[in-house]
């Protein structure tokens, strides 16, 4: 496949899963996650997509832990860290850097920043071939 047909058919993939969202945010983050791994490795463009999930601040269980030993020395800034959390696999550090709890239109906001992010990138593709 070429590279233009790849990220289309990963845009079509990011909106299915946006779509399709479960309650499982984990799963649902790990497939946007993997669907954007893929197209990283096989064409090393920049921006990577997967560099841009990383800075929306998504925390799972062993980051998680370690922020927690972070704050383990004050209880303090432990109880305003974890608020008014539930458990969860998954949360995002709000822009405090305190926890919140991930919903889903944490991932849909994910999925429509990483398909415009791929729409911009063809759109300079078509632009350099001319």
């Amino acid at each position: 496949m070429s590279e233009i047909t790849d990220k289309r058919n990963l845009i079509r993939t990011l909106k299915e899963i946006k779509e399709n969202l479960s309650y499982d945010y984990r799963k649902d983050y790990s497939q946007i996650y993997n669907a954007c791994v893929e197209i990283d490795n096989k064409y090393q463009q920049s921006p990577y997509l997967t560099d841009y999930i990383s800075y929306q601040d998504f925390v799972d269980e062993e980051s998680l832990d370690y922020l927690i030993q972070q704050a383990d020395n004050d209880i303090d800034r432990l109880r305003c860290f974890i608020g008014d959390t539930y458990s969860a696999d998954i949360y995002k550090l709000d822009g405090y850097g305190n926890l919140q709890n991930v919903d889903s239109d944490d991932l849909k906001m994910l999925c429509d920043d990483l398909i415009e992010m791929v729409r911009d990138n063809l759109r300079e593709m078509k632009y350099a071939e001319m």
